[in-house]
């Protein structure tokens, strides 16, 4: 689904304020933390030990507005989707026919 940026900025503006910053709080820890160490930072955030609630919640209320953008944009240009029907490539098998194999020669 191709999003224009006009929807991306009515999408950002949906979430709320609060969500968006406690989310970018957490993201700046895991950054500053992967920036000092980041095979030890790898290993905690691989066993959960950062805190990443926000933006599971984040991620779940963005979902959430794209699948409804989804099947808005998809009720809009349902019409013009067109369907290949079946055997539509048998013209491409017979035009390898045409194809000569010829055998390499030999001095």
């Amino acid at each position: 689904m191709n999003l224009k940026v006009s929807d991306i900025r009515t999408i950002v503006r949906k979430i709320p304020v609060e969500l968006r910053n406690a989310a970018r709080k957490e993201r700046a820890i895991i950054h500053k933390e992967m920036a000092q160490d980041p095979i030890s930072a790898s290993f905690k955030l691989s066993h959960g030990q950062y805190n990443f609630e926000n933006n599971l919640k984040l991620q779940e209320e963005v979902a959430k507005l794209l699948d409804a953008q989804a099947s808005a944009t998809y009720a809009e240009t349902n019409q013009f989707f067109q369907r290949q029907p079946i055997g539509s490539n048998l013209n491409i098998v017979e035009k390898e026919a045409e194809f000569i194999q010829r055998q390499p020669e030999i001095f």
